[in-house]
């Protein structure tokens, strides 16, 4: 079970909290929470228990205390402890990331939510402490670190430090991604009118910003957002393409994005938005993209899991400038909070290679060999989706993947979750394989590893004997090892 540490207990900290221990008790724990300091651990528990957005939580937390957190020192920074249910969780007070003991909880990843240390240098210091990895739940500032988007760029273990970037962007850029794959985009902008936040005041007040020093609940606040910037270091060949500003509007949470963008092929409204319901159907988006035709407005999606819901009745084509598509309007769900999302897929166990068998087992073929087989499952693990699949399919998903690379762990997760629903069902999956590269077989090679108990080499052995022409490279290995040590634990 991987061990999380949270430092910052803010918006993002506790709600990263409270969809922990709703939805995925089983996969990570709570290890240690480092807050500011500012409250007695009742304070927290309270807050936790209460919120004004997503209302009461449904679990009940508890405190205990140990000391006021005005006695905490730098060698014993512990304040006390949140109880839910039988789990106890270290509450801290420590200022200092360095001086966080992540290493005495043993935890492993850090959620670095305080908003103050999102420069390189400031978010390693946590591994002083004895964290591994570090996810900084804000846009970077300078240095070298990746930004990752569940569903556009996963994380494949490249660096111990990385950023989820902003709520806005967990929004937009999977929509970008979609249609710069379907369509192509040339350039494009973004206005976002988004709930007001913390950084702002109730009352008018000194900021540097004279205009986010006016009343948040009383004003539209033009200002600006790193969101278009920061999609474009998802989607790299997008940068100097792409841009965007904001209003602030008086809603808590619950935001809306308006996109222009300029494509490189004619289409249409119907064509866009049928690109959108076929990846809200794409098990890549499950959970992070969804599609609505409904009226709907900013408090219908509170609470909603899906990091954008695009409004399939609100976009409009700019006739007769072809192929320019505005005004593409997408709800952004989770406001200011809501960024850290923990996707996993369940254990199946069984598994069949080769195109002699045909019923309810998984097949890596070549597509010539595909329609003989009455195959009902694909996994498309291409860099590009060449065709659309075809009609007798029940499932259909493209995992892109470029050559030479290899899939993300949550490609492999994803990709032996639905060979398993395949195979439990006994449907025959297709899992699409090019000569010469090794991104298909490695993830039936995952499949063996996580569901059979296969070795790494055991599972390659297999599949270089049943077919000798699909050659798992060295980085896909390298990827595979990780996660079967994930899977071993």
């Amino acid at each position: 079970m991987l061990k999380v540490g949270i430092n910052g207990f803010g918006r993002i900290g506790r709600i990263a909290f409270r969809i922990g221990l709703s939805k995925h008790s089983s996969e990570i724990e709570f290890a240690a929470i480092n807050t500011s300091g500012s409250m007695p651990c009742s304070g927290w528990a309270h807050l936790v228990n209460y919120d004004t957005t997503y209302r009461k939580f449904e679990k009940e937390v508890k405190s205990e205390e140990v000391k006021a957190p005005e006695a905490v020192t730098d060698d014993d920074p512990l304040m006390g402890y949140l109880s839910v249910g039988t789990s106890k969780i270290p509450l801290l007070a420590q200022k200092d990331p360095a001086k966080i003991p992540w290493g005495k909880y043993g935890v492993d990843v850090v959620i670095e939510s305080t908003g103050k240390f999102t420069t390189p240098e400031d978010a390693k210091k946590h591994s002083a402490g004895g964290a591994k990895v570090i996810i900084i739940s804000a846009p970077v500032k300078g240095g070298n670190v990746g930004t990752y988007i569940i569903g556009v760029n996963d994380f494949k273990g490249e660096t111990d430090v990385l950023s989820n970037s902003s709520c806005t962007t967990n929004c937009v850029a999977p929509v970008i991604a979609v249609l710069h794959s379907k369509f192509g985009i040339e350039k494009a902008a973004l206005t976002t009118a988004h709930g007001y936040t913390d950084d702002q005041n109730l009352q008018d007040n000194s900021n540097k910003d004279l205009r986010r020093a006016r009343a948040a609940a009383e004003n539209i606040v033009p200002t600006t957002t790193g969101a278009a910037v920061s999609t474009t270091e998802t989607i790299p060949e997008l940068k100097g393409l792409f841009d965007g500003r904001a209003l602030r509007v008086p809603v808590i949470t619950g935001s809306i994005i308006d996109i222009a963008a300029v494509l490189k092929k004619d289409t249409s409204v119907e064509e866009v938005n049928q690109a959108f319901i076929e990846a809200s159907q794409n098990q890549l988006y499950k959970g992070i993209l969804a599609v609505s035709d409904e009226p709907l407005v900013s408090s219908d999606i509170v609470g909603r899991d899906e990091s954008a819901i695009v409004d399939l009745s609100l976009g409009c084509p700019n006739r007769p400038f072809d192929p320019v598509f505005c005004a593409e309007k997408i709800m952004e769900p989770r406001g200011r909070g809501d960024e850290h999302k923990f996707r996993y897929s369940q254990i199946t166990d069984q598994i069949y290679i080769g195109s002699d068998f045909c019923k309810g087992g998984v097949c890596l073929l070549h597509s010539e060999e595909f329609k003989a087989l009455g195959v009902k499952v694909e996994l498309n693990l291409s860099q590009e989706e060449n065709e659309l699949p075809p009609k007798e399919l029940e499932v259909y998903c493209w995992l892109p993947v470029a050559d030479g690379d290899s899939p993300s762990p949550q490609q492999f997760d994803i990709g032996s979750g639905i060979i398993n629903d395949a195979v439990e069902a006994g449907k025959t999956v297709y899992v699409h394989c090019k000569n010469g590269h090794g991104r298909s077989p490695s993830v039936v090679a995952a499949y063996l590893i996580r569901f059979k108990g296969y070795s790494l080499a055991d599972a390659v052995g297999l599949i270089e004997e049943k077919r000798p022409e699909s050659h798992i490279e060295e980085i896909q290995k390298e990827a595979l090892r990780k996660f079967a040590e994930k899977w071993s634990k």
